[in-house]
């Protein structure tokens, strides 16, 4: 494996304030969505538009570094850094047209693509801090089921009807579908606390941690609003931890200079910054979008959607040298 790489032994993703700022996210959306509900219903619904398109917005960034993480592979040669934005911006842009010709099926296809996504992000948060040495380990499979409930089980809800027709009324049949998956993954999903709790109580540090995460996942699915849960998950939760172990990846960041240089999530903040400009353009196109007949929400998510097939292609490969890495180098974990 490329010594450009590393796995450190303590990574950014298992730094405290990461971790406070996932679970007050998912406090802060529940919350929110309790108080929407003695709201009036047109000002509920504006309220509950605007924090989600913010925090849609904020998360935007997190796939900044991709091209240095991937681009560290390769030596960081510039040519490549240029090919492989080209390819990226190329195949989101492909990606957003096919979802504007066949909303249905590139929704569907958004779907299967985010649950497998967050899974394995979730997997991977977990195989990093130290829970568990392989994929298959009941911790990190724990860690992946939480990241697909926390889309699944909100979209199958009845309030994510009402949710998904203010989106677009087509996409509906897609989220009638997902009610048996949903209730098979939260099912398995109470299984693997369990067994992860069983793991903690003989004093696995890293079962504990994935007991908590999961359980958190688990709650801001079933309490939060629909969209207000996967706004809150995508930014503040899952777009923050990847932007950590990005941020590790291309060797933003480092344990031994922490206490002296900027605090973790200032320096998560600063890796995020060249992926501003590319929050600007999502904006902007959203808007175009949102002219030419699509809701504000509605054309914000296409483009988020778009740009996840790239990402999630680019994170599949991150993860595959990692799994490398681990076997080759058989790396020091987390207790």
């Amino acid at each position: 494996m490329n010594s450009d790489v590393r796995i450190s032994p303590a990574p950014l993703v298992a730094h405290d304030s990461v971790t406070t700022v996932g679970y007050a996210a998912v406090v802060g959306a529940i919350v929110v969505s309790w108080a929407l509900d003695v709201v009036p219903t047109g000002l509920a619904d504006q309220i509950g538009l605007a924090v989600a398109v913010l925090f849609l917005a904020a998360g935007t960034p997190h796939g900044a570094l991709d091209h240095l993480a991937v681009g560290a592979e390769f030596r960081r040669r510039s040519r490549f850094d240029v090919g492989f934005v080209v390819a990226y911006v190329g195949l989101a842009a492909a990606c957003l047209v096919g979802y504007l010709i066949n909303p249905p099926l590139g929704f569907a296809a958004f779907l299967v693509l985010s649950v497998v996504h967050f899974a394995a992000g979730e997997a991977g948060v977990a195989l990093d801090r130290g829970a568990g040495r392989h994929w298959w380990d009941v911790r990190p499979v724990t860690a992946a089921l939480a990241g697909a409930t926390v889309l699944l089980v909100p979209l199958s809800s009845t309030a994510a009807h009402s949710a998904v027709v203010a989106v677009d009324p087509r996409l509906t049949p897609m989220v009638d579908a997902l009610d048996r998956p949903a209730t098979v993954v939260f099912a398995l999903l109470a299984v693997g606390i369990v067994w992860c709790a069983v793991l903690a109580i003989r004093g696995s540090v890293g079962a504990r941690r994935v007991v908590i995460d999961a359980m958190a996942l688990g709650l801001l699915a079933a309490l939060a609003d629909p969209v207000l849960a996967f706004a809150a998950f995508y930014a503040a939760w899952h777009a923050l931890r990847h932007q950590a172990r990005l941020a590790d990846q291309a060797g933003a960041w480092s344990v031994a200079d922490s206490t002296e240089a900027a605090g973790p999530l200032t320096t998560i903040a600063r890796s995020a910054l060249p992926g501003l400009p590319a929050t600007v353009g999502v904006v902007a196109v959203a808007v175009v979008l949102a002219v030419t007949g699509l809701s504000a929400l509605g054309a914000l998510l296409a483009v988020v959607w778009a740009l996840t097939v790239p990402h999630a292609v680019a994170v599949a490969w991150l993860e595959w040298r990692r799994a490398q890495g681990r076997r080759s180098r058989h790396a020091v974990l987390l207790p």
